[in-house]
């Protein structure tokens, strides 16, 4: 069976000579021999030594040493080969190693420890826990499980220092163990644009981060590009794997458009070999006294909704007019995107309903979405002191989606809408390719060494 093979490395760091990658064209058993030989002639096998194969993506053999492993970041290479074809056959896995999950291994996990991923959104602060685990019939598939529990949200966090030490206590109290990779989006780079946080601010949460976590925890700020590119990574490895509900996946999806709470983005990559280009935007939904807000605080009335819509309208038409036009193929919509237009409606969500994984014409999200806004104006108009805040969020995104539609893409456009797809999960995947990277570069140089050797002896 194919073999992939894992190697303890440290994030962000040089990988250090206790660990061993297996070069192209080398046999793993004569390779292994040959590492093991390398450390009994050294007089010890260092502690923290790992590696491990994992066989047809289904079960795995580790070798370890004695050493503790507490720490340590493990980086999994797990070949899959359900991909059709597309791009690389392989999941990254990023993993926390300790003694006795190397011992023991989960069930029906192909990698043990804890990768998570913190998303410090607009609306909440909440982690997601990425692992590779064995599906029935698909080999291995890439699962995020989201924490049931939520902390404030950072931008109104980093404006009071006892929340600001809340939130991080939260953090330090839920996520124990394990890497911990934070990223701050849209709520974040509002408040900082207009001045209600302040860099100092961040750079005192990242340091008090560090203090309580250590060096397990990374903390950054993405920008609106940063994070369409990694919504975009999330994308493209979804649709490499999903079987689709409806319709299998697009195999040739050539961007995507999102959206969360404060900005929505969309990428484009129509060639493969050319890098996506993303484009980013702030819509503004739950911008503090937005509409959202004051109906949260039953404040907003029919006629400030109203008022509000025609104010989104005209933004929308400002934000397309710098977006490239006519956009033709078919594009994966997800987050808050999708689930507008293709979840089932909810107390809280006043979603279309049209249907998760499957293909949608520009014309039909359309004409769906204008009898939807009616119904939506409809229910406004039955508590014209108190609007609802789920139909104000609905009515603000509709206005926006529909602007979009009508003025980015052309009338030949399809959409698939994708769930359980966001920036944490390529974040993710674009940290464990980093890593990547860095192993295969020492495997090289250690390579070249080895052959060195050789020929000078």
């Amino acid at each position: 069976g194919t073999a992939a093979f894992a190697a303890g490395a440290a994030l962000g760091g040089a990988v250090s000579a206790r660990r061993r990658l297996r070069p192209a064209g080398v046999g793993f058993r004569a390779w292994l021999r040959c590492v093991t030989r390398s450390f009994a002639s050294a007089g010890s096998v260092p502690g923290g030594f790992l590696l491990e194969e994992v066989l047809n993506g289904a079960s795995s053999r580790i070798f370890k040493s004695t050493g503790g492993l507490i720490g340590d970041l493990v980086l999994a290479d797990a070949d899959i080969g359900i991909f059709q074809g597309m791009a690389t056959q392989r999941i990254p896995i990023l993993t926390a190693v300790t003694p006795a999950k190397v011992a023991a291994p989960a069930p029906r996990t192909l990698a043990p420890g804890a990768i998570t991923v913190v998303d410090c959104g607009s609306g909440s602060t909440r982690a997601t826990h990425f692992a590779i685990e064995a599906a029935e019939g698909s080999g291995a598939v890439l699962r995020p499980h989201k924490s049931s529990w939520r902390g404030e949200a950072l931008a109104l966090a980093l404006q009071d220092a006892e929340s600001k030490i809340a939130l991080v206590s939260l953090l330090e109290e839920q996520l124990p163990e394990g890497i911990v990779l934070l990223g701050a989006t849209a709520g974040v780079r509002h408040a900082l644009a207009d001045g209600t946080v302040s860099q100092h601010q961040v750079d005192r949460f990242s340091a008090l981060l560090r203090d309580r976590l250590g060096n397990r925890a990374q903390f950054c700020v993405l920008s609106g590009q940063q994070e369409g590119r990694a919504e975009w990574e999330a994308v493209v490895h979804e649709l490499r794997c999903r079987p689709g509900r409806v319709d299998a996946p697009p195999q040739n999806c050539v961007g995507m458009l999102s959206g969360g709470g404060m900005s929505c983005q969309l990428v484009l990559q129509c060639f493969p070999t050319v890098e996506p280009e993303a484009f980013s935007f702030e819509n503004g939904v739950l911008a503090p006294g937005g509409l959202a807000d004051r109906a949260s605080r039953q404040e907003l009335t029919l006629q400030g909704l109203l008022q509000g819509l025609r104010a989104h309208e005209e933004q929308a038409a400002i934000d397309a007019s710098k977006l490239p036009h006519r956009l033709r193929g078919t594009f994966a919509l997800i987050e808050w995107v999708a689930l507008f237009v293709a979840g089932g409606r909810t107390d809280r969500d006043r979603t279309m309903g049209l249907g998760y994984e499957r293909f949608l014409t520009r014309h039909e999200v359309l004409a769906a979405l204008e009898s939807h806004m009616v119904s939506l104006r409809e229910e406004a108009k039955s508590s014209p002191c108190r609007v609802p805040r789920p139909v104000a969020v609905a009515l603000v995104y509709g206005t926006i989606i529909r602007t979009m539609l009508r003025e980015v893409f052309d009338d030949s456009a399809k959409f698939y809408c994708m769930t359980g797809v966001g920036w944490t999960m390529g974040h993710y995947l674009l940290a464990a390719k980093q890593v990547m990277s860095q192993v295969q570069v020492q495997a090289q140089a250690q390579a070249q060494v080895q052959v060195h050797a050789q020929v000078c002896a």
